[in-house]
């Protein structure tokens, strides 16, 4: 009699942690950090999730001083200078850590905010289906 009360209440503890476990706080951070590339940056991403909704989300490029690209002048001026389209790093990348938060794919994406930054939008693209799928958000 004392053994058949222990199994019974094992398997109710175990029940217990699995449920526990399946609907357990779904709140979480999820975080992307690319390889640093020729010019010294590498992309820093992540999206706070809350409910299964994304909450809050970053995106940027970071140099090995913690130094954002979207806040160096230097870069931002050089690059308005030499694109075709004078294009604004700094306007690229709110949009794009803009994007992150209020999607969950990267099909969206208006070409025209974009426009001559193709290298940005396309490791920022890798950032996102890499944090939207392992938030389970996207296939």
């Amino acid at each position: 009699m004392k053994r058949s009360r222990v199994l019974v209440l094992s398997l109710i503890l175990v029940v217990a942690l699995v449920l526990a476990a399946c609907g357990g706080n779904t709140d979480k951070r999820y975080e992307y950090k690319g390889e640093m590339d020729e010019h010294g940056w590498a992309v820093e991403a992540w999206i706070d999730v809350e409910d299964g909704k994304i909450v809050d989300s970053f995106f940027d490029y970071v140099n090995e001083d913690g130094n954002y690209k979207s806040e160096d002048q230097a870069y931002i001026q050089s690059m308005k200078e030499n694109s075709d389209v004078g294009a604004d790093i700094s306007v690229i990348i709110n949009y794009l850590e803009d994007y992150l938060k209020n999607n969950t794919d990267v099909s969206g994406i208006d070409a025209d905010a974009v426009s001559g930054a193709t290298s940005t939008v396309n490791n920022f693209k890798i950032a996102a289906e890499k944090l939207y799928k392992d938030a389970g958000l996207a296939d």
